[in-house]
């Protein structure tokens, strides 16, 4: 009978420490492979949208801002938990306003693909910043004066780029899933003005705020 004990109290003991390895052992793996899936690449699609402002700068002349709207898709591919390439595809509205003789605005929509790097802070809630560039295309350019609207497209080069930068915040919503709210800024580098009597230089500019969701791609 007492053999029998002794034999029951080191096979607990045996496997006591057995099952505390195993659990040691599994909970490292464990461990080691979400390291490994923070810092392995990784690809994210969602859709943003949001509200600005938009001006241009111009070589002759004065301008106003106006209100626009920018809505569209997001691409970004995670090199690791800190670093990533943003891409957009955006339809934009960009333009002005204008008091000097008479008073009117400018409409212009775009198809806007801006381009970024992007660095990321923080744990769970994470801060972060971008900068890179944009390039625009011109769909629809709309004058309104005194109450008539004509089509002013003839006026603008098609072709819009320039620099671009931004700063935001996401959150998890769940595992896969993120929410964003973030501010960006455009400066065009291009001089959209055609007008081949007048050496009139007019480039774009916007600062927008966009809220959007991103979800995780395997």
């Amino acid at each position: 009978m007492k053999r029998l004990l002794a034999l029951i109290f080191f096979a607990l003991i045996g496997f006591d420490s057995f099952s505390s390895n195993f659990l040691s052992n599994a909970n490292n793996e464990i461990h080691k492979y979400r390291r490994r899936k923070q810092s392995s690449p990784s690809f994210e699609l969602g859709f943003q949208g949001g509200y600005g402002v938009a001006n241009v700068y111009l070589s002759e002349g004065s301008a106003k801002s106006r209100g626009v709207f920018h809505l569209g898709a997001i691409g970004q591919y995670n090199f690791n938990e800190k670093w990533a390439f943003v891409s957009k595809l955006h339809f934009d509205q960009k333009g002005y306003t204008y008091t000097d003789n008479t008073s009117g605005k400018e409409s212009l929509t775009y198809v806007n693909l801006p381009m970024m790097g992007k660095f990321s802070f923080g744990n769970g809630v994470k801060g972060y910043l971008q900068a890179g560039f944009h390039v625009g295309y011109l769909l629809v350019a709309r004058g309104e004066n005194e109450g008539k609207k004509v089509d002013t497209k003839d006026m603008y080069n098609s072709l819009d780029f320039g620099l671009a930068i931004g700063l935001g915040v996401e959150f998890p919503l769940d595992k896969d899933t993120k929410m964003f709210f973030e501010w960006e800024a455009n400066s065009g580098m291009a001089n959209i003005a055609n007008h081949p009597t007048h050496d009139i230089k007019v480039r774009n500019g916007a600062s927008k705020l966009a809220v959007g969701v991103k979800f995780n791609i395997e």
